[in-house]
């Protein structure tokens, strides 16, 4: 989510008010929530929310069921000094999210509230394509929105492999850059689950052994504890260093980071103690 531009759109149909549109994005290289667009953040890209409203879509009296719409206008968008967007591409990827956990009566309505983490797996998150070139425009006046038009060149796949979602033309950087999303997505979602591995192999197993082993009065404790020990500091090593690919191979001063990798510097110089 680094560098990303996110629409994140909040609140409650009950209450009165037009749901909240929280321009936001991840500074730097790290693996941290959201926060609010800040002037440095944005460059020379100047992203404005030009509407909010709910719409029922619905006939029920009971418990009827709406949608958040919400209208936006980013002057200058390829400026934007984050992930790159361009303007150009007939299917750009875009990647949603949403979580159905969130309490709502204890969020504030600014754009500053702090929100639960979207849920994961399938239903949690996924990728749509946006039609870029047909939703741009170089007039110096707002762009007119039509009634009764939900999307203006946006599809559930990519536009060369689904003609009957968009009237755009093809275009190969549609297809590429959907190859480059996903696969930049699917390394970050794979390395998330390989540091765990690593880092719950060495702490709740390995580890624990090794001081099972010492302790067992068996002829080969000390061997058994030595390789043990040996084994999970070499996980934890490389638990480390995929966490630090994660972060952009970049310091960083997320408590989670910190912590990390002073634990695994005192289990390294402990190894080393116990080698002597």
């Amino acid at each position: 989510m680094a560098g990303a531009l996110m629409f994140v759109v909040y609140g409650d149909p009950v209450s009165g008010r037009s749901p909240t549109v929280s321009i936001r994005t991840v500074p730097g290289h790290g693996h941290t929530p959201p926060r609010p667009v800040m002037a440095d953040d944005a460059g020379q890209a100047d992203v404005r929310i030009m509407r909010s409203q709910w719409l029922q879509v619905d006939n029920a009296k009971n418990e009827p069921t709406f949608v958040a719409s919400m209208g936006a206008v980013c002057y200058g968008c390829s400026l934007w000094p984050g992930s790159r967007i361009d303007i150009s591409d007939t299917s750009q990827p875009w990647i949603w999210a949403w979580n159905d956990h969130q309490d709502m009566a204890r969020v504030e309505y600014s754009n500053e509230a702090s929100l639960e983490v979207h849920n994961f797996g399938a239903g949690g998150w996924g990728l749509f394509y946006v039609d870029m070139k047909s939703s741009t425009s170089h007039e110096a006046s707002l762009p007119q929105l039509k009634q009764g038009v939900a999307t203006i060149g946006s599809s559930t796949f990519p536009v060369a492999a689904s003609k009957f979602t968009s009237t755009a033309p093809d275009s190969s950087s549609g297809s590429s850059n959907f190859l480059i999303a996903l696969g930049e997505f699917s390394l970050s979602l794979g390395l998330v689950h390989l540091h765990a591995f690593l880092m719950g192999t060495a702490f709740l197993f390995l580890f624990p052994m090794g001081v099972v082993a010492i302790l067992s009065g068996s002829r080969n404790a000390f061997r058994f504890h030595w390789v043990l020990q040996a084994t999970a500091t070499m996980f934890a090593g490389l638990g480390a260093i995929v966490g630090l690919i994660m972060s952009g191979r970049q310091p960083s001063a997320a408590v989670h980071q910190i912590v990390g990798i002073a634990i695994v510097l005192a289990f390294d110089e402990d190894s080393d103690e116990d080698g002597k």
